[in-house]
């Protein structure tokens, strides 16, 4: 995620440069923020990411006429759409082979032996 240094200030991180976890954490608190700020509507939320709060509210709560942001958010809802959609199934083959701790495997089934 990246941040500008007044975002990242606001966000308790002074160099997001030198800490990639503390700009990360930032980030992902602006914008679940945003997204609270705008109501849930992603797309607003996206908007104000890359452009600017101030600049979607300026613009009556919609995307600002940019061309960057014009382009960023729907870029990234795609993204968004693509990751929530589970991968298809894939056919794993069974083995013959139970593996019931790390290094040990048993071939076929294992009968129960406590008395």
């Amino acid at each position: 995620m990246q941040l500008l240094p007044a975002t990242a200030a606001r966000f308790g991180v002074p160099n997001p440069a030198k800490s990639p976890e503390a700009n990360l954490r930032a980030g992902t608190r602006y914008l679940r923020d945003l997204i609270e700020l705008f109501g849930g509507r992603i797309d607003l939320a996206l908007a104000a990411y890359n452009a600017g709060e101030n600049a979607v509210l300026r613009y009556g709560e919609r995307i600002p006429p940019y061309r960057e942001t014009l382009k960023y958010v729907p870029a990234v809802l795609e993204k968004y759409r693509e990751w929530q959609t589970p991968p298809p199934a894939v056919a794993v083959p069974a083995s013959p082979f139970t593996e019931y701790l790390p290094g040990t495997r048993l071939r076929g089934q294992v009968r129960d032996l406590t008395p």
